[in-house]
């Protein structure tokens, strides 16, 4: 298993068992990727991939395309995972998947599914290397991160993001999970939530006060009823219930 690589600039980064590089264009995040693939027993899966003939389809790669629902193979994604997916089940122990943009063409869940293929790999003490500009992969990891019993996979995972003069190291801990990361770090999604927050609760502003009449049927009850209609009960309960579960894991009585 590799544990560092030497950089142009005369430097090394630490290398994980699942190693994940991120940041902005023409960082060097490819170059660094070619680096590593020219080490000793690794398997590098490039965004050119399509083309690679797979003869034979084992048992483990049916079981993680029917868990993608890409089993059919006519999707230019599934073409596109089934090399990764051929290439991290034939590696042996300590041997290494290097995988630029495993993301392409891949609906969000795919690539979700896939990053729990990576993380597969890292538990059979196989090491994953990926370059993504993929926030579904990233939250998939971080999530298992979290949601792990032990420090096991935290231990086991490092997340680099790159820019055009840097590279850092992104703080994970399991409780806060990203504790501190570069302004670029994938905050688009959640700034353009934000934005749609805003413009939401300014546009309830600029309504006219209404008044709804509740329909009720003998079947049904309530058939349909405005957000504010006497939903915090069942709200507030969902809530209690969801604490009253985590701290049940917590061992709290």
């Amino acid at each position: 298993m590799l544990k560092s690589v030497a950089l142009p600039s005369n430097n090394q980064i630490e290398l994980a068992s699942l190693t994940i590089l991120t940041g902005v264009n023409n960082s060097g995040k490819t170059t660094i990727l070619k680096s590593i693939a020219a080490l000793p027993d690794t398997h590098c899966i490039t965004h050119n991939r399509e083309q690679l003939i797979i003869p034979y389809l084992s048992r483990i790669v049916k079981k993680w395309l029917n868990r993608m629902e890409l089993g059919n193979l006519e999707s230019v994604g599934a073409r596109y995972v089934l090399p990764i997916l051929t290439a991290g089940t034939q590696l042996k122990k300590g041997q290494t998947l290097i995988v630029e943009n495993p993301e392409i063409f891949l609906h969000p869940k795919n690539q979700m599914e896939l990053a729990d293929f990576f993380i597969s790999l890292v538990n059979k003490n196989r090491q994953v290397i990926i370059e993504t500009h993929s926030d579904h992969i990233i939250n998939r990891v971080l999530r298992r991160v979290l949601e792990y019993e032990t420090e096991s996979l935290l231990n086991a995972t490092v997340i680099y993001f790159l820019e055009q003069s840097s590279i850092k190291e992104i703080a994970m801990d399991r409780v806060q999970g990203i504790s501190k990361c570069p302004e670029d770090f994938f905050r688009q999604f959640a700034l353009e939530t934000n934005q749609i927050f805003n413009a939401g609760i300014n546009n309830i502003g600029k309504t006219e006060p209404s008044i709804k009449e509740i329909p009720i049927d003998r079947c049904l009850g309530i058939r349909e009823a405005p957000n504010d209609f006497f939903g915090q009960f069942a709200d507030e309960t969902t809530h209690i219930v969801s604490a009253g579960l985590g701290n049940m894991k917590k061992g709290n009585k």
